[in-house]
């Protein structure tokens, strides 16, 4: 199970969305990541938290299962992206939930 920690050090970095289709993977940098401790239930083992992610809009990923690799490398995880803006000046706008 991931939790913010697995990502605090990548904050800044570029993450690579890999495409279910195959090609070339799609560069996600990771903007911030919120934690939600309103939502923070004791018997939880998941603690709330959402990942923001900017990309190219000329590549802008359709909501879905994506495997995202690591800056590093060290690691790679399916996850559900969810597209927030499709364009705007610093490109396409993503977010991932963790509740």
């Amino acid at each position: 199970m991931l939790q913010p920690e697995a990502f605090q050090p990548h904050l800044g970095r570029v993450f690579l969305a890999h495409l279910p289709e195959g090609g070339e993977p799609v560069p996600l940098h990771l903007q911030s990541l919120q934690l939600h401790p309103e939502r923070t239930q004791t018997w939880l083992r998941q603690r709330p938290f959402t990942l923001l992610f900017t990309g190219p809009s000329t590549r802008a990923l359709r909501p879905g299962c994506y495997e995202l690799a690591w800056p590093d490398g060290s690691q790679r995880e399916t996850l559900f992206i969810q597209i927030v803006i499709g364009s705007g000046p610093h490109g396409a706008r993503y977010e991932v939930i963790f509740n």
